[in-house]
């Protein structure tokens, strides 16, 4: 498995550079700070882009779609966690709810826009630099569920975790 232009396919998807249909508008996100943002970060965040990612592929696990171990070829069941960042203005106590339901519904846009692209076959081919992915149907197979990872309004953070699933088709060494 070529974990890293699996990566790199993502990334380019999701900062517009990679895709042909249903793709994320270039300059939407950029690639961010992990989850354990700081308050420093927060506010370079905030003066950059408001809106950043991070992709994590956890361990891919061999597939029982695809005969034995022993076998010269395998499925790998992929994981992959798209982490949604947005730096928002820090809501006062007296603030309406009308600013956090805008966050929100802006935060359902872009998880729907990116799901849509990252599934989209073909989208995921190459990574910018043309090495193959090898990821079956040649984009992730399906969108498993989004949930909120982090909302903290004073401090101006609002996180999504979309998972999603994939197969990897992969050679393996018989000798």
């Amino acid at each position: 498995m070529d974990a890293d232009a699996i990566y790199g396919a993502i990334r380019g998807v999701i900062t517009g550079a990679l895709g042909s249909v249903r793709t994320v508008p270039a300059g939407t996100f950029v690639e961010g700070l992990p989850s354990s943002i700081q308050a420093d970060g927060a506010r370079w965040l905030r003066a950059k882009a408001k809106r950043s990612f991070d992709v994590e592929i956890p361990p891919a696990a061999r597939s029982r779609d695809l005969g034995p171990s022993t076998a010269s070829r395998a499925l790998l069941d992929l994981e992959v966690l798209v982490t949604l960042t947005y730096a928002l203005s820090v809501v006062p106590e007296t603030e309406s709810k009308d600013y956090r339901f805008a966050a929100r519904a802006q935060a359902i846009e872009d998880a729907l826009a990116i799901s849509q692209a990252l599934t989209w076959p073909g989208n995921l081919v190459t990574d910018e630099s043309a090495n193959a992915t090898g990821l079956v149907g040649q984009a992730l197979l399906s969108e498993l569920g989004t949930r909120v990872k982090r909302e903290d309004w004073t401090a101006g953070l609002y996180e999504l975790e979309l998972r999603f699933a994939g197969k990897v088709l992969e050679t393996q060494a018989v000798a």
